[in-house]
């Protein structure tokens, strides 16, 4: 976990306020064992699962310098053995049992999580207890763990967004330890030893300083006895409360500005605010949802759509518990820095002229509602935010979040907003490409430019219109006192599929509305059209403006979002049920008439042509990119998803209309419904609002074959840290019967435990991330392998990992193994489809690419029907020939101190 937003886990736990309807924290036993435990247990039987949460009151916060990062450190030994289990044991249990284990340090605290199917709930406490209490810290596994971490700093520190921000944190602090870089550098993690980490592990991992979460598919009091059974024994200690130094108020703008191997500019700006328990916490959650929250936020419109000046703008408000630190970023394709600031000021200066609106309030107010309700459809979210208000006094603190909330007012707003957004508070940093010309300015100039350019704003400021932030009223959906009933089907005598999957439990409803037809009926001349004509859909309709789809979408508390697919393009739907059926006549109405306004398709050209040249600087997701156009060359599924820019530049409203016309028809479509709402409601709104599409039949399925005779790469140097490499095996479509033993493969070879983690990690530390999936589509398939390593160990680290799966037929499979894997294939399946949209998304993705809907439900006891032989045939099919496609950006090696 990278960054840790107060503000974010605030959202999660009120989701649990408002989907009860009942006092927030009315299901929550809570007990302190004798050893000083804290114990927190809440049933949740929607799903058959839990999450059993530890949370450490121990982070980066709690770190002197001389031991900066060694709260991660310790992360990682976790899971490295203990006095009862050897190494990778921990992992291998877990995944025997059907679930999934995982961590994240942060600055106020470091947790360790397991979800796994509730049958196996006693496992999972056997095994979190195990590690918790019994942490062996082996001197070997930690010589080894600490390469690990070091190429997890070097991979963040080719992530450009990753490294600015906490540059910006740097600059914007001078005592406190926030201004660190947070996982330590390099020759301090190599230099640490056994008894560092273990005077660490004893004096801050202790039970006083801990909180057990469990939430999910269990009953109270026997929880509660294996709980005393597996922790009684956790013995007290001395804990060492250390905390960081106070930071002084700031008293002066401050600016720096950085260049590196980057294709875009970047922009952070940061100002000290009030922490999570200060009362103006409140009005400065709903300030955040205004400014950037969602298509109709302040930065979206003024400085992104009618200024022109970012690609992207995104505010967060970190709210630690005695402090925060409230931060806008942006993304610039080009042009000089200085005019992107000036706006951004004025949008914070435009809080402090005026009063925002009452329908800006209703918005912000109505999106945290979906945020909250969204949260409560899985286990961990509910265990983690129970957790952490524990820590910060008292879990019982969100019984009145709400209240506090929803009396925020246009007056609170504008206080904060004075007594926090001045410019002598403010921290900016600029991230540019080393390869551009822009002008210099020192820190006292831009001062004076920042400060220029908000006096003269000030000066012609004119207050908006009042909006009444009124929504239509319109008939309800779904409700509480129905039954659940699993999905069905049912075809329209138009043509259009619909797909009904009712969850009355919690009042959210997600759909996902999926056309046939996503890049595999491009080619190069029209590469990434189908998703121009997805995003520009929603930028106007025969009768809305952009502006208007997402004022009138969001005030409502949903989100209509576009999605794109190999096989697919549609668009996903978010309600509550109060306001379904006005929102779903909004999506309809993008579906069917969008109008593609010609300066709108002009500024959705320049995004996709900046999301093009910003995935260049993922080192995850480019050099996968790369893989696979070398893997299905001469093949749809090879062409750039978003398309070449020379291409995009020549898209026209012609082109958008044309391919709508051919594209958006009834035989096509496939509408998957999940949540608070029944069948018969589906097919009536459906019909309604969507009967005037257009008639047709569903297209044809492309017959092509994707084959290799040889070895294909693509490579590209550049100036990082790593080298990040992806290859891939063709393999099969969704519909093969060779999907789920591929996938049960997949499970031998890749995660924690796995083949390819022993080998390269466990035993080389070669690499942080390693790991390998099957992806399948409705034409073809892929095994993909990626890996991120020093760009001296890069060759060496595939040579391993390409033994791993071609060397699969040569090691015998035991049949734990096979087990082990078939249990975490489907246990890991019963968790991800916890939440409604997963569901939604999956009916309809698997409906349209030939599996058909039923699979969605029938998907764990086909995995479990798997054998070994099915195993080894796949791996003998699909691997035995060395032909695969190769993806790399190669690095040059530097560290976080080269890059200062």
């Amino acid at each position: 976990m990278s960054k840790f937003n107060l503000f974010i886990v605030t959202v999660l736990i009120s989701g649990i306020i408002m989907s009860c309807g009942e006092s927030p924290v009315g299901g929550v036993t809570r007990k302190v064992l004798d050893n000083g435990l804290t114990v927190l247990v809440k049933e949740d039987h929607s799903s058959p699962v839990v999450s059993i949460v530890t949370w450490v009151s121990a982070g980066y916060f709690n770190e002197p310098d001389s031991i900066t990062g060694i709260s991660h450190l310790l992360e990682h030994m976790f899971f490295k053995g203990t006095s009862r289990r050897g190494v990778g044991e921990l992992a291998r249990e877990t995944r025997d049992a059907g679930g999934y284990l995982n961590a994240g340090t942060i600055y106020e605290r470091t947790s360790y999580y397991t979800v796994i199917p509730s049958p196996s709930f006693e496992k999972g406490l056997d095994i979190q207890s195990d590690a918790l209490i019994n942490c062996a810290i082996d001197a070997e596994e930690l010589a080894k763990e600490s390469q690990v971490v070091i190429q997890e700093i070097k991979r963040k520190l080719d992530n450009p967004s990753s490294f600015s921000y906490e540059k910006l944190l740097e600059l914007g602090f001078d005592k406190h330890r926030l201004r660190r870089w947070r996982m330590g550098y390099e020759d301090q993690v190599a230099g640490w030893t056994r008894d560092h980490l273990y005077n660490y592990y004893q004096t801050r991992y202790r039970p006083e300083n801990i909180v057990l979460s469990v939430v999910g598919d269990i009953e109270t009091s026997q929880a509660l006895e294996l709980i005393d059974k597996y922790y009684s024994d956790f013995e007290r200690g001395e804990i060492n409360t250390e905390f960081s130094p106070n930071e002084l108020p700031q008293e002066a703008f401050k600016y720096r500005r950085m260049t590196g191997d980057i294709s875009r500019n970047m922009i952070h700006i940061g100002y000290h605010t009030a922490g999570a328990l200060h009362e103006d916490f409140y009005p400065l959650t709903v300030l955040n949802y205004i400014l950037s929250n969602g298509r109709a936020s302040r930065l979206y419109q003024e400085v992104k759509e009618n200024q022109g000046l970012a690609q992207s703008l995104e505010s967060y408000y970190e709210s630690f518990k005695d402090f925060g630190y409230f931060t806008i970023s942006a993304d610039q394709a080009d042009g000089e820095p200085l005019p992107l600031l000036q706006s951004i000021f004025e949008q914070i200066e435009r809080f402090k002229l005026g009063k925002v609106s009452q329908a800006e309030l209703t918005r912000a107010i109505n999106q945290l509602e979906s945020s909250y309700l969204h949260t409560y459809e899985e286990v961990n979210g509910q265990a983690s935010v129970f957790a952490m208000y524990e820590s910060l006094g008292d879990y019982k603190m969100a019984l009145d979040y709400l209240d506090r909330l929803r009396i925020v007012t246009a007056d609170d707003i504008q206080r904060v907003a004075l007594q926090y957004f001045d410019i002598s508070n403010a921290s900016v940093i600029e991230y540019l490409p080393t390869s551009g010309s822009f002008q210099e300015y020192q820190a006292d100039e831009v001062n004076q430019l920042l400060t220029s350019a908000v006096e003269k704003y000030r000066t012609g400021y004119i207050a908006m219109p009042a909006e009444a932030g009124e929504i239509a009223k319109t008939r309800a959906v779904g409700g509480p006192n129905l039954p659940d009933k699993p999905a069905q089907l049912k075809v329209l005598d138009n043509g259009i599929t619909i797909i009904c999957r009712e969850n009355h439990s919690i009042p959210l409803v997600s759909v996902a509305g999926f056309f046939y037809g996503g890049i595999f009926t491009e080619t190069e001349d029209d590469a990434g059209i189908t998703r121009l004509l997805a995003r520009t859909s929603l930028k106007g309709t025969k009768s809305m403006t952009a502006a208007e789809i997402a004022q009138n979408t969001e005030i409502l508390g949903s989100n209509i979002s576009y999605t794109v697919d190999d096989d697919y393009f549609g668009f996903t739907f978010d309600s509550m049920p109060r306001n379904f059926e006005e929102g779903f006549s909004i999506l309809s109405e993008i579906m069917l008439t969008p109008s593609f306004p010609a300066d709108e398709l002009e500024k959705e050209k320049g995004y996709q042509i900046a999301a093009i040249n910003r995935l260049k600087d993922s080192m995850r997701g480019y050099p996968v990119a790369l893989c696979l156009e070398a893997s299905f060359e001469k093949h749809p599924y090879g062409l750039p998803s978003m398309g070449e820019v020379d291409v995009i530049e020549k898209v026209t409203v012609d082109d958008l209309t044309r391919k709508h016309e051919t594209s958006v028809t009834t035989g096509n479509l496939v509408m998957s419904f999940v949540g608070d709402v029944t069948m018969e409601e589906a097919v009536g709104l459906t019909t309604k609002y969507l009967d005037d599409m257009k008639k047709g039949e569903r297209l044809a399925k492309l017959e092509t074959e994707a084959k290799l005779s040889s070895v294909h790469s693509k490579i590209e140097k550049r100036n990082k840290a790593q080298s990040a490499q992806s290859f891939a095996f063709l393999t099969c479509e969704y519909s093969n019967p060779d999907h789920e033993p591929l996938k049960v493969y997949q499970n031998i070879v890749s995660g924690m435990g796995g083949r390819l983690w022993t080998e390269v990690r466990d035993k080389k530390s070669l690499a942080y991330s390693v790991y390998g999936y099957q992806s399948a589509g409705a034409l073809a398939g892929s095994f993909i392998c990626y890996l991120a390593t020093s760009p001296l160990k890069a060759v060496e680290a595939r040579d391993i990992a390409m033994d791993v799966l071609t060397g699969f037929v040569d090691r015998p499979l035991s049949d734990e193994e096979l087990q082990r894997s078939k249990n975490y294939t489907a246990g890991s399946f019963s968790i991800y489809i916890q939440s409604n949209g997963v569901q939604a998304d999956l009916y309809a993705n698997w409906e349209l690419s030939g599996r058909g809907y039923k699979s969605v439900d029938d998907y764990p006891d086909m995995i479990r029907r798997v054998t070994s032989d099915q195993v080894m045939y796949v791996a003998a099919k699909y691997f035995k020939d060395k032909y695969y496609g190769l993806g790399m950006v190669e690095g040059q090696g530097a560290s976080v101190q080269d890059r200062d």
